[in-house]
């Protein structure tokens, strides 16, 4: 098993319990992050952590440059980079509201197994 909670908790704001992931299985996760001006910023990555200090160090996407420092409020593991993105377009397409209420179901379960997994058949 290999560990990547601490980046992650480090941002989350989580209870500092780490994450486990497999390290038997490439690791997909759609993630989206909140920027300084208060807008969402959804995206995939196979490395959490070092996509988020990619994020705030201005070396991420160009949309977050100049929205620094961001903040992840939500992820999720995929079961491939084909899944991983298609959630991601599945993501950017919902209003406002919507991901909202995903990220605070999110920091409702944030006390448990933060993240979920989304199977090839639920997409």
């Amino acid at each position: 098993m290999r560990e990547i909670g601490r980046q992650v908790d480090r941002y989350t704001g989580t209870t500092g319990r780490p994450v486990y992931l497999p390290t038997c299985l490439p690791v997909y996760l759609v993630y989206i992050l909140e920027c300084a001006d208060g807008t969402l910023y959804t995206g995939w990555t196979t490395d959490l952590g070092r996509r988020v200090t990619a994020h705030n160090s201005g070396r991420g996407a160009r949309y977050t440059r100049g929205r620094r420092p961001v903040r992840l409020v939500y992820w999720e593991t995929c079961t491939s980079q084909r899944v991983a993105q298609q959630r991601e377009a599945a993501l950017r397409r919902l209003p406002r509201p919507a991901k909202l209420a995903l990220i605070a179901e999110m920091e409702e379960a944030a006390s448990g197994s933060a993240g979920r997994r989304l199977d090839e058949q639920n997409t």
